[in-house]
């Protein structure tokens, strides 16, 4: 139970994270977005790319005025791997919460019925 509601939590992460990404890569879905694609992307790759591009040079990033350009699928790789690893804490601590809501609850139940 607890393991499926990490996948729960977690799946839901990843899409709070990727969910332009994924309308980005279908053509009729990238009119409609516009703009706001454009500051998703800014924000999904600045937010890792930055520190990576001081860790690993320009080989992999070069960073220009809108912050950090990834070079290559070794810099898209750890971009995603870094927003995976965020998601996948981030689904453990609300699962974590979730299930500690429900044990509290459970608890008290048991406690009033009896």
């Amino acid at each position: 139970m607890k393991r499926n509601r990490f996948l729960l939590c977690f799946a839901f992460w990843l899409f709070v994270f990727h969910w332009w990404l994924v309308l980005w890569l279908i053509p009729p879905l990238r009119e409609p977005l516009g703009p706001t694609g454009f500051k998703q992307s800014l924000y999904w790759i600045n937010i890792p790319g930055i520190p990576l591009a001081h860790v690993m040079g320009p080989r992999y990033f070069e960073v220009e005025e809108f912050g950090a350009l990834p070079h290559g699928p070794v810099a898209y790789g750890l971009i995603v791997l870094f927003w995976v690893f965020v998601a996948a804490i981030l689904g453990a601590g609300t699962s974590a919460a979730l299930c500690g809501g429900l044990q509290r609850k459970k608890d008290s139940d048991e406690s009033s019925a009896a």
